[in-house]
């Protein structure tokens, strides 16, 4: 089965399953106004549960990678649901509100005076913080940094154990039915089956252990690029071309994705480039030879379609995104292969003479902030439309993989429609975080 009919399926299997959510609850017997908004509320809130339920088990890679050669378009869903469904949640308290006639600081503001408003409560908080969640990802993504977003993210593991616990005495319709209440303990178990596997993940038992064989500065002139060596101590990971791994440096750290530069079949190493820039690289660049660390994957699906086609390819990387095209270019296909190659300066650059070496004049390196040594195949400035149909016979005729920064690849992206080349024609990488 294709990527893309796994996804159809598991955005079906997601939309049959709030199904039920709608079937079980009870119409009221003596239909009213509050009546009818508190049965409209008891929907909302198990309708809501199942979108956090699925949010949890999405993130769960361990598992979806079981299923998924690519994470990255089902994070996509993952977030789809986080903006869009989690507003399912936000109806049920407006209709509660409503159908009990209290106001809006009782359902914010904490009581534990009694055993039902204890519970309560913990609705309370469950909503409080989905809130947040929801404000920090839906609306400022943008205008914050990773490492803060990802901690008030981190919050999301608290709002499902807290949502179920608020059910059981508070839910009218859970305590009166008996269907209501099967419906909620499957979610219960489903959500605690996930929960040892993603404990299983935390104490990284579905990653592999390697240790680190070599690791240096790539590039003399600029210190912030590295390699790195690393070779299985356990079970191998045998990474396809152009996909990436997770690294993760002991059991209490994050982890973070890599792009694979090369692969030895012999050995089992793994060769990644990477550049330094938040706390995770930083730290990553100080681990000395012999150190220990986790990796898990592979994932990805980027160049796969270069297996099963023909046409000839342009790689559109920029900065440290060539690592995942490095491993087509040396095996040096029969098909006609381009490279345009963007960077800030000649220093930012990494193994242009290795890329020279195979690729010849069919090399184009643009630089965004270099004025002076530029070399026959340089270029000045960032990529363009008018670049590609200088360089190229027909660029429609082409297949075009971009790695790079959110904003170059959607650049590029521009500048090649412009230029007639179809959607259809243009891969992009996108990591799994």
């Amino acid at each position: 089965m294709t990527e893309n009919n796994k996804r159809k399926l598991l955005i079906a299997a997601i939309c049959v399953s709030i199904i039920p959510a709608i079937l079980v609850v009870r119409y009221p017997n003596i239909a009213t106004l509050k009546s009818v908004a508190l049965y409209f509320s008891a929907i909302a809130g198990y309708i809501g549960i199942t979108v956090l339920l699925w949010s949890y088990m999405l993130g769960a890679k361990s598992v979806m990678g079981t299923f998924f050669r690519d994470l990255a378009p089902v994070l996509n869903i993952h977030k789809w649901l986080g903006k869009w469904g989690t507003l399912a949640i936000f109806i049920h308290p407006l209709l509660v509100m409503y159908s009990y006639g209290v106001s809006l600081l009782y359902t914010f503001v904490p009581i534990v005076s009694t055993r039902f408003e204890r519970h309560v409560t913990l609705g309370r908080l469950s909503l409080i913080l989905i809130a947040i969640i929801w404000v920090t990802s839906a609306l400022l993504r943008g205008r914050i940094k990773f490492r803060p977003w990802r901690y008030i993210h981190l919050l999301g593991y608290i709002v499902l154990p807290f949502a179920f616990l608020h059910v059981p005495d508070v839910g009218s319709q859970f305590m009166r039915h008996d269907i209501v209440k099967a419906y909620y303990l499957g979610l219960l178990m489903v959500f605690l089956l996930f929960s040892l596997v993603r404990l299983r993940g935390l104490l990284g038992l579905d990653k592999s252990s390697y240790k680190i064989v070599a690791h240096r500065q790539l590039v003399r002139e600029d210190p912030s690029v590295w390699l790195l060596q690393l070779r299985p101590t356990s079970d191998r990971i045998v990474p396809a071309k152009g996909q990436y791994i997770y690294i993760q440096d002991g059991l209490i750290s994050e982890e973070h994705p890599f792009s694979v530069l090369d692969y030895d079949e012999k050995t089992g190493d793994i060769m990644i480039a990477y550049r330094t820039f938040g706390r995770f690289t930083k730290e990553l660049s100080t681990r000395l030879v012999g150190a220990s660390l986790l990796v898990g994957g592979p994932y990805g699906e980027f160049t796969r379609e270069i297996e099963i086609e023909n046409t000839p390819v342009v790689f559109v990387a920029g900065g440290i995104g060539v690592t995942p095209m490095v491993r087509y270019l040396t095996n040096n296909p029969a098909r006609e292969q381009w490279m345009f190659y963007a960077n800030r300066t000649k220093q930012s650059a990494i193994i242009v003479p290795e890329l020279r070496k195979l690729l010849g004049a069919r090399l184009i390196t643009a630089f965004s902030r270099q004025t002076q040594g530029l070399e026959p195949g340089d270029e000045r400035g960032h990529l363009t439309g008018e670049m590609f149909l200088r360089h190229l016979r027909q660029p429609i005729d082409y297949h075009y993989y971009l790695c790079g920064s959110d904003k170059m690849m959607q650049d590029t992206t521009t500048e090649l429609l412009n230029i007639g080349v179809p959607l259809t024609s243009i891969r992009r990488e996108a990591f799994s975080w």
